[in-house]
């Protein structure tokens, strides 16, 4: 709207509620796909223990670069006017290609089988030492539940009941 109408916007304002329809066109949009990307995947691919930092970091690297995107859109609308939409479509382009091409699926995956998706083995590392910790104190269960050996009609249950 902004390359087309220019100045001239405010004397056309069936243009203005276009682009203002899609505005919200791309924020329902982004709001179900992209936007989760950030606090979702972090979430899936951590081990308990690093879990609460990494989700940390990402959530500040979040926000900051939205302050970022905040403070230089409406620098970038005045010089270069709407080159800052093709400069932004340009990055969704990238991304796109990063996530699709890059990022391994990890859907139906567990927190162990996460390790072995991205070449890791840190989350077996952590279940042996806390097998190895709860084995110096004494407990006899700790073999079963740090390597997950479930009678299989408990698992049943517990997939049932969910």
């Amino acid at each position: 709207m902004i390359g087309g109408y220019g100045s001239t916007l405010k004397d056309h304002p069936a243009a203005g509620w276009t682009g203002i329809a899609f505005i919200y066109i791309y924020d329902v949009n982004f709001s179900y796909s992209w936007a989760p990307i950030g606090w979702v995947l972090p979430s899936e691919i951590y081990n308990i223990g690093n879990r609460s930092k990494a989700m940390s970091l990402t959530t500040s690297s979040t926000w900051m670069c939205n302050f970022i995107i905040g403070l230089v859109t409406p620098d970038m609308l005045e010089t270069i006017g709407f080159g800052t939409y093709i400069f932004f479509a340009a990055f969704a382009l990238i991304a796109f290609v990063f996530t699709w091409f890059l990022i391994p699926e990890t859907r139906g995956k567990s927190l162990e089988e996460m390790d072995a998706v991205f070449g890791d083995s840190t989350a077996h590392e952590e279940k042996t030492r806390l097998y190895n910790i709860a084995q110096s104190l004494g407990l006899e269960e700790a073999e079963a539940a740090a390597f997950d050996e479930k009678p299989m009609k408990a698992l049943q249950t517990e997939v049932t009941n969910v």
